[in-house]
C-alpha cells in the first residue's frame, strides 16, 4: 500500500451464526444478506464453534484466545448480525454461551450499546417466533440495542435453490428493508461519509467515487 494513501475507514458489520452445522440454513440466511450491501460496507464473519461453555472458573484462570477474538471483532463492529437457529423454543447452547462471555467482565462488556438485527430460519411453518423474543430479551438485557425488524423465514428448504441462493420473493423483500434499516443506522451512515470523504480526497485508494457522489 502506498503511505500515502490512509487507511481506508470502511463501515464494518460483523455476521455471527448460532449454529454449528455446516450446511446450516440460518449460514445461508446470513450470507443472502451479506449478498444485498453495497461494497462500501465491510462485511466480515465470525465463527463461533470453537467458543467454550461460559464458566468463571476458566475467565478467572485467563480468557480463552478464541474469546478474546471475539471480543476484539465485536468491538471494532459498528454493526452486529446475529442469523439465530431456534432450538427447543429458544437461543442454541453456543449462541448463548458467545454471548455470555462478551458480556464479561462487569462493566467491560464488549456489546454494551452495540446495535444488533436479528434473522432466524426455521424448517417449520409455525417456529421462529419463540427465539426472537428471547433474543429481544437477551439483547436488552445486553444493553445492546435491537435494530430493524427481525426476519423470520419459515419453511425455509423451500427458500432457496440447490446453488443456495434465495428464490423466496417476500424473504428477499424482508432481507432488503432489514438492509435498508441498517444503512440507516447512525454508525454506519457516519462512518459512510467518512469513507466517502476519503474516496473523493485519495479516488484511487477507497471506496467507489460514484457511489459517494451520491450522499447528500
Amino acid at each position: 500500500m502506498n503511505d500515502a494513501y490512509p487507511v481506508r475507514k470502511s463501515p464494518k458489520i460483523l455476521g455471527i451464526v448460532g449454529s454449528l452445522r455446516t450446511n446450516s440454513f440460518n449460514g445461508a440466511l446470513l450470507n443472502a444478506t451479506k449478498n444485498l450491501f453495497p461494497d462500501s460496507i465491510e462485511f466480515d464473519t465470525f465463527d463461533i464453534g470453537e467458543i467454550p461453555h461460559y464458566n468463571q472458573d476458566v475467565e478467572d484462570s485467563g480468557i480463552p484466545e478464541i474469546v478474546s477474538k471475539f471480543r476484539s471483532k465485536l468491538r471494532d463492529a459498528n454493526v452486529i448480525i446475529l442469523a439465530a437457529p431456534e432450538y427447543n423454543g429458544s437461543v442454541s447452547g453456543v449462541l448463548k454461551d458467545a454471548l455470555d462471555w462478551v458480556s464479561r467482565p462487569y462493566g467491560n462488556s464488549s456489546i454494551s450499546g452495540k446495535p444488533i438485527a436479528v434473522l432466524t430460519a426455521v424448517s417449520g411453518r409455525n417456529g421462529g417466533r419463540a427465539v426472537l423474543n428471547h433474543l429481544a430479551l437477551i439483547i436488552d438485557y445486553l444493553d445492546a440495542k435491537l435494530i430493524g425488524e427481525p426476519v423470520l423465514v419459515q419453511q425455509v428448504s423451500k427458500k432457496f435453490d440447490y446453488q443456495w441462493n434465495m428464490i423466496d420473493p417476500e424473504a428477499i423483500r424482508q432481507l432488503e428493508q432489514l438492509v435498508a434499516q441498517i444503512l440507516e443506522e447512525p454508525t454506519i451512515k457516519a462512518k459512510t461519509l467518512e469513507a466517502c470523504e476519503e474516496a473523493l480526497a485519495f479516488p484511487s485508494s477507497a471506496a467507489p467515487v460514484e457511489a459517494c457522489l451520491s450522499l447528500s
